[in-house]
């Protein structure tokens, strides 16, 4: 996987404030990664990887500002960012394919 962050307009949604709490939160989890993984002994536990990363939980809906309560944000090492990351993009890309063969059906001209 590519990292195209230095592409993405991203940043330039971030809220005021943002580098601040992203450093608050950071600091607060001793920069470890907070992904929920099953140990040897099956329980469940905080990943622990040294991690960089600040991820909204909940992602903000297009063309809204993301919600940066800390509630909603997790520390993440880069694996698992990127792991949630593929998750959420095979997501929509689902909803989205759902979304056009029902649009397709519905303009059938049968139907019209």
């Amino acid at each position: 996987m590519t990292n195209d962050w230095n592409k993405s307009h991203r940043k330039e949604r971030f809220n005021p404030g943002w580098e601040r709490t992203r450093r608050e939160v950071l600091d607060y989890y001793g920069w470890r990664c907070q992904y929920p993984v099953i140990g040897d002994d099956g329980v469940l536990r905080p990943c622990g990887a040294h991690a960089n990363e600040v991820d909204h939980i909940v992602r903000a809906e297009d063309g809204q500002p993301d919600d940066d309560s800390w509630d909603n944000l997790q520390v993440l090492c880069r694996a698992h960012h990127a792991y949630k990351t593929g998750l959420e993009s095979a997501d929509a890309r689902r909803r989205k394919r759902v979304e056009r063969e029902e649009a397709r059906w519905y303009r059938h001209p049968a139907f019209g």
